[in-house]
C-alpha cells in the first residue's frame, strides 16, 4: 500500500483492546490478529476494534476481510470519520474507485478539515482520469497542511497528466524540498523531464528515487520509459525486468514491452505482452492500440480497425488511435479518411508530432509537395528527433527531381534512426539511378528490411541469406539465388549470371515459372529452379551462399564499365519464324510495331507509368507502320475501343497467351521495333537485344537512371523521357519524329 496513512480510532481503554493495538503499532501482526479476534468475539460491535482489525488485514493484503469489518465499523458508528476513511482506502486497493469515493465524501461530510482525507479522495479522482479535480483536491489538503509533502507529490502526478508539465515540476519540486526521502517525488521528477527530452535530468532524478527506494517498482518502470526514448530498446527491457520482479501485476511494463517488441517487430513476442496486460487490466485501451499498430505491420488492416475500435470503446480521447486509422487509411489510398483521421488526432493532442508526418505523408500521395514539406516542418518542430518525417521529406524531393536533397534528408533520417532500412534503400535508389553504384549496392543491402518487405525478412534470415558479398565469396562455391521483386527484375538481373557462371563452382537459380524455359535455354549449365516450388534444394545441395538476386550487383556491378550490356537470351528460332511468317501474311512493307502502353502495380505507380492508348494514336495512325499489341492484362475492351473510334490506325492482337514468354520473346525478335513503357517487355527486349524505345515519366525507377538515354543494363533501349510531370506528348513527339527515319532490325 505504499505510503497510504490509516486513521487509528480511539476505543474503550479495555486491556484486550489496548494490548491488541500496541501489538499493531509494533508489527506484531500475527499476536495483533489473534488479539482483535479475542476481542470481537466477545465484543462483535467494537467499533475501535472492527475499525483498526480492518486495517490490519489491509495490510495483509487480505482486502476482503478488511472490508467486512470496516463495513461493520460504520454501521455500528455512522459518524465516524475516520472509518470511512479507513474504508475508502481498502475500496481502493480492491480497485473499486466509485465506490471509495464515495466513502471518502461521508468521511468529508463528516469532518472536511482533514488533510489525508482530501489527499486520499485526490488520488481517487486521478485515477478516474478527472485530473482537474484531483488537483482541487490536493490543494485542499495543502491548504489544511501546507508542508504536507505528499499532496504535493499527489498533485505533480495529475498537473503531469494534464499536460501542465512546468507547474506539475513545480509541485514535485516543492514535495522535495519538504520531504528530500520522497522518492515517488523524485519519480515525478523523473517522468516531467522525460517529457521535456532532458534525459539526462530524467536520469538522474530517476537514480535518486531508486537510492532512496530500490524496490520502487515504478522507479524501475520509469528508467526503462527513458531508455525507449532512446531507442535503447535491451536496456529498457532490463529495467522492466526489474519493474516486474518487484511488482509482476503492473500491468503497463507488461504494455510496454510490448511495445518495444513491436519496434523490434518481435511480433510475438510483444502480442504474448499484450495479452499479459489486458490480463492484469482489461480496460487498458493502449493495449488495444498495440495490437492494431502490430497488424498494420503485418498488413491485416481489417483486424487492426477491429482492435482500433476497441481501443476507443475504451479510451474515446486516445489520439494515437485516430492516428493509427489514418495510417490505414493511406495504405488503402483513401486519403480524405486519412486526412480526417489526422485532424481528430490532432484535434484530441495537437502536440501529436506524427499525426502531421501522416499529413505530409498524404500530400505527398497526392503530388502537393509544398504542402506536404509545411506539414513535415510542423512534426520536426514538435519532435525534432522524429526520422520518419526527414525520410518523407526525402522521397518529396525524390519526385521532385532534387536528388541532392533528397539524399541529405535521408542522411539526416539515418543519423536520428541509425537502423531506418527504408532510409537507407530509399537513398540506394537514389545513388543507383545516378549511377553511383558502389555506394548504390552497398546500400541497396538494407530492401530486405524495409516496411515493404519485411513480412519476408524473418524467412530470408531462416534460409541463412547472406548480405554485401563480393566476388571473391562466390569463387569456387555452391551458390543459391533467390528471385525477388518483378519479373522484370527476374530478367535483368539475369544479365549478371555470366559473371558468376565463370566464378562459382554450381549455381541454382530462382526464376518466375514463365522464365524457366528462356533461362534453362540460356544457361544450360545452371540450375533454373521455379520460384513456386520453396526451398527443399537448398537443403538437398548443401549451399555455400545463398544470395538474392538483387544483391549479384554488389559482386558484379560496382561501376558503370562492370555493365557489359550485351544479349543473354534468345527465343527459339522455330518459334521466330513463325511470327515472321504470320506476319508477313498480314502485313506488307509496313514498319512492324509492337507496343506496350500500361505497367506496374498500385505499389510501383501505375498512373504515372502508364499511357491511355489514344495518347499513342500519332504513332499508329500512319499507313506504313503495322502496330502490334505487347500489352498484358485484360485490355481487349481498350484496344476495341481505339479500333472502332472511326480515326486512322489500328492495333493488332496475335499473341493468345501473354503467359508464354518463349512465344512471346519470338514475338518481340519477329518485330522491327518495340515500344513501350517502363516495364517488363523493355527487360525482355533489352535481354533479347532487340531494338526498344522506352518511354520514361519525369520521376523514373532506378533502373532506368536519372538523366540518360540509354540503359545501363541495355545497349538496345533507348529512353525517351517525359520533360515535365505528366506530360508524355512531348516524348510521344520525338518518337514519332524518329520513326520517319527508322529502317527496321528484325533479327533472324
Amino acid at each position: 500500500m505504499g505510503s497510504v496513512k490509516y486513521r487509528t480510532v480511539t476505543g474503550p481503554a479495555d486491556k484486550t483492546f489496548q494490548h491488541a493495538l500496541a501489538a499493531l503499532q509494533v508489527g506484531k501482526t500475527t499476536d495483533a490478529e489473534r488479539l482483535f479476534k479475542k476481542l470481537l468475539s466477545t465484543e462483535p460491535k467494537h467499533v475501535a476494534g472492527l475499525n483498526l482489525f480492518g486495517i490490519l488485514l489491509t495490510n495483509l493484503g487480505r482486502f476482503e476481510e478488511a472490508e467486512n469489518y470496516l463495513e461493520r465499523a460504520v454501521n455500528e458508528n455512522a459518524k465516524s470519520d475516520a472509518s470511512f476513511y479507513n474504508y475508502g482506502i481498502i475500496l481502493k486497493a480492491l480497485k473499486r474507485p466509485i465506490e471509495a469515493l464515495e466513502r471518502f465524501n461521508q468521511a468529508l461530510a463528516i469532518n472536511s478539515s482533514v488533510a489525508e482525507t482530501w489527499n486520499n479522495r485526490g488520488t481517487v479522482l486521478n485515477d478516474l482520469k478527472r485530473y482537474s479535480e484531483a488537483v482541487d483536491d490536493f490543494d485542499k489538503a495543502i491548504s489544511i497542511n501546507p508542508k504536507y509533502a505528499e499532496a504535493y507529490c499527489n498533485k505533480g502526478k495529475s498537473l503531469a497528466q494534464l499536460k501542465l508539465e512546468g507547474q506539475s515540476l513545480g509541485a514535485f519540486e516543492t514535495a522535495i524540498s519538504l520531504r528530500p526521502d520522497l522518492a515517488e517525488a523524485w519519480l515525478g521528477r523523473s517522468n516531467i523531464f522525460l517529457e521535456l527530452k532532458r534525459y539526462d535530468d530524467a536520469f538522474a532524478a530517476c537514480d535518486k528515487a531508486l537510492a532512496l527506494k530500490s524496490d520502487l517498482a515504478e522507479a524501475w518502470f520509469g528508467r526503462g520509459n527513458i531508455f525507449v526514448d532512446l531507442k535503447r530498446y535491451d536496456e529498457a527491457l532490463a529495467a522492466y525486468d526489474k519493474a516486474l520482479a518487484l511488482k509482476p501485476d503492473l500491468a503497463e511494463v507488461w504494455l510496454g514491452r510490448g511495445n518495444i517488441f513491436v519496434e523490434l517487430k518481435r511480433y510475438d513476442d510483444a502480442s504474448a505482452a499484450y495479452d499479459k496486460a489486458l490480463a492484469l487490466k482489461s480496460g487498458l485501451a493502449e493495449v488495444w492500440l498495440g495490437r492494431g499498430n502490430i497488424f498494420v505491420e503485418l498488413k491485416r488492416y481489417g483486424d487492426a480497425s477491429a482492435a482500433y475500435d476497441k481501443a476507443l470503446a475504451l479510451k474515446p480521447d486516445l489520439a494515437e488511435v485516430w492516428l493509427g486509422r489514418g495510417d490505414i487509411f493511406v495504405e488503402l489510398k483513401r486519403y480524405d479518411d486519412a486526412s480526417a483521421a489526422y485532424d481528430k488526432a490532432l484535434a484530441l493532442k495537437s502536440g501529436l508530432a506524427k499525426a502531421w508526418l501522416g499529413r505530409g505523408n498524404v500530400f505527398a500521395e497526392l503530388k502537393r509537395f509544398d504542402d506536404a514539406l509545411a506539414a513535415y516542418d510542423k512534426a520536426l518542430a514538435l519532435n525534432p528527433g522524429l526520422a520518419e518525417v526527414w525520410l518523407g521529406r526525402g522521397n518529396v524531393f525524390v519526385e521532385l527531381n532534387q536528388y541532392d536533397d533528397a539524399c541529405a534528408a535521408y542522411d539526416q533520417a539515418i543519423e536520428l534512426d541509425p537502423d531506418m532500412a527504408d532510409a537507407y534503400w530509399c537513398k540506394s535508389l537514389v545513388k543507383l539511378s545516378l549511377g553511383n553504384f558502389e555506394e548504390g549496392w552497398d546500400l541497396y543491402e538494407w530492401r530486405s528490411q524495409s516496411k515493404e518487405n519485411i513480412l519476408s525478412y524473418s524467412q530470408l534470415k531462416s534460409l541463412n541469406t547472406s548480405l554485401r558479398q563480393d566476388r571473391s565469396a562466390l569463387i569456387g562455391k555452391k551458390v543459391a539465388i533467390l528471385g525477388e521483386q518483378g519479373i522484370g527484375d527476374e530478367i535483368m538481373f539475369g544479365s549478371i549470371l555470366p559473371d558468376l557462371i565463370s566464378d562459382a563452382k554450381a549455381i541454382y537459380y530462382e526464376v518466375d515459372p514463365r522464365l524457366t524455359h528462356l533461362f534453362k535455354n540460356a544457361f544450360p549449365s545452371v540450375n533454373i529452379i521455379p520460384n513456386n516450388i520453396g526451398h527443399d534444394y537448398l537443403k538437398e545441395h548443401d549451399i555455400d551462399v545463398v544470395l538474392q538476386a538483387g544483391s549479384l550487383g554488389y559482386a558484379y556491378r560496382r561501376n558503370y564499365e562492370s555493365f557489359p550490356r550485351m544479349p543473354y537470351l534468345s527465343a527459339e528460332a522455330n518459334l521466330i519464324n513463325n511470327w515472321k511468317a504470320k506476319l508477313a501474311g498480314e502485313t506488307n512493307s509496313q514498319l512492324k510495331i509492337g507496343i506496350s502502353w500500361r505497367g506496374g502495380t498500385d505499389k510501383t505507380r501505375r498512373n504515372e507509368r502508364s499511357i491511355e492508348l489514344e495518347k499513342l494514336r500519332p504513332l499508329i495512325q500512319e499507313d506504313d507502320r503495322f502496330i502490334v499489341s505487347l500489352q498484358y492484362g485484360n485490355v481487349n475492351d481498350e484496344i476495341l475501343r481505339f479500333n472502332n473510334s472511326g480515326s486512322r490506325g489500328a492495333v493488332h492482337c496475335l499473341l493468345d497467351d501473354f503467359n508464354n514468354f518463349d512465344d512471346f520473346a519470338a514475338l518481340v525478335m519477329a518485330l522491327d521495333l518495340v515500344i513501350s513503357v517502363q516495364n517488363t517487355t523493355i527487360h525482355m527486349c533489352g535481354a533479347l537485344g532487340k531494338t526498344c524505345w522506352g518511354i520514361i515519366p519525369w520521376r523514373p525507377e532506378w533502373r532506368y537512371g536519372s538523366r540518360d538515354s540509354r540503359m545501363s543494363w541495355y545497349s538496345s533501349v533507348s529512353l525517351y523521357r517525359q520533360e515535365t510531370q505528366a506530360d508524355w506528348d512531348g516524348a510521344i513527339s520525338l518518337i514519332n519524329s524518329n520513326l520517319v527515319d527508322f529502317v527496321g532490325d528484325t533479327n533472324d
